[in-house]
């Protein structure tokens, strides 16, 4: 649990981009697709946009501009399967190479909204902080924050409770994959 991500590579939205990525570059480079360089350009810009966006946000070194890029990277998986489903309807891809890089650039994109759960707007996230360490139960134990992408490096000055603040409803529990406390 020690373990710090010290590069962008280590993070698995980075390396599931990759994937795509790489996928999508192989796909666009046969049959018809590969001379409609509009198209093709623009389906594998959008998916080097995707890692890069999470690349250069992490080594940014700042929360707020990683939250950033991470909306970007984001946005970019959107992009990506509009794409696709124009690359289907002109028949450059079957509904198999479809629904596989489909549901590849959702999980992407999954991975990466739930990692920008942990980085709630200022407002946001003071409506969802407790100041309070007890509950009816009694005292929670708190372990340092670490990031909601890798896990594995720490959010300096934020612990996790291993119970969920007694302030949030039940649905924002479900939402949220960690809750934060101020130390």
């Amino acid at each position: 649990m020690g373990n710090k991500v010290a590069k962008f590579e280590d993070l698995i939205a980075w390396q599931k981009a990759r994937e795509l990525t790489c996928k999508i570059y192989q796909i666009s480079r046969q049959g018809e697709f590969a001379k409609d360089f509009r198209l093709s350009g623009q389906i594998q810009s959008a998916a080097v946009s995707i890692m890069s966006n999470i690349a250069e946000g992490f080594e940014r070194g700042g929360l707020g501009e990683f939250h950033q890029f991470l909306s970007t990277a984001k946005a970019s998986c959107a992009e990506f399967r509009s794409q696709l489903y124009v690359a289907l309807d002109v028949g450059y891809i079957d509904a198999q190479t479809f629904q596989e890089l489909r549901t590849q650039s959702e999980e992407v994109g999954r991975i990466i909204g739930k990692a920008n759960l942990g980085f709630s707007s200022p407002s946001t996230q003071d409506s969802l902080l407790r100041t309070s360490t007890n509950n009816s139960t009694g005292c929670f134990a708190f372990r340092p924050a670490r990031c909601s992408i890798c896990c594995l490096h720490e959010i300096p000055g934020a612990t996790i409770s291993t119970s969920p603040p007694t302030a949030l409803t039940a649905g924002a529990r479900r939402r949220l994959p960690i809750f934060v406390e101020r130390s």
